[in-house]
């Protein structure tokens, strides 16, 4: 393709690479629409999330290096309004409302939780550790079953368990 078809379909290579990291990740929606049962609890369909979203940092490292990069974010930032974003982030939010419905996780606000936990994944996974202070939880099992846990307990319902 030339320039001038490229530029006529993407604003720049930043918008190119949002565009791949959001066809990515809503194939691995995908997946994980495939592999849940409405039978599963909330709990058991958040950790397959939590499955997900680490699969795509270590099947796509570059995903990491591109969310540390401020022109990535800001073009991954326009997409916010196409829908396939909006399925990508209502993923997580349905998640959240189902389980808060069925009374297995605490009654919050879904559309803010969902971006305090994607904004959490983000962190802790991509931008601390480009920092090179620490590893994250891909480089540490141990951090990433912690980071588990203090999502998933922060969420269950008050007498820490999940509800049937």
């Amino acid at each position: 393709a030339s320039k001038r078809t490229f530029y006529e379909t993407f604003d720049d290579k930043a918008d190119l690479a949002a565009h791949w990291i959001l066809d990515v990740s809503l194939a691995i929606v995908s997946r994980w629409e495939a592999a849940v049962t409405p039978a599963l609890t909330a709990r058991a369909k958040l950790e397959r999330f939590l499955d997900e979203y680490e699969r795509l940092g270590r099947e796509h490292p570059v995903f990491g290096q591109m969310i540390n990069d401020s022109d990535f974010l800001r073009a991954f930032g326009r997409l916010a309004d196409d829908r396939r974003f909006l399925l990508l982030v209502d993923l997580l939010r349905r998640i959240l409302a189902e389980g808060m419905k069925r009374g297995e996780f605490r009654r919050l606000d879904p559309d803010r939780v969902t971006w305090i936990v994607y904004s959490l994944l983000d962190t802790v996974y991509y931008l601390i550790p480009a920092t090179g202070a620490r590893k994250g939880p891909l480089e540490d099992a141990r951090l990433a079953r912690e980071l588990r846990a203090f999502i998933v307990q922060a969420l269950l319902a008050h007498d820490g368990r999940s509800r049937p």
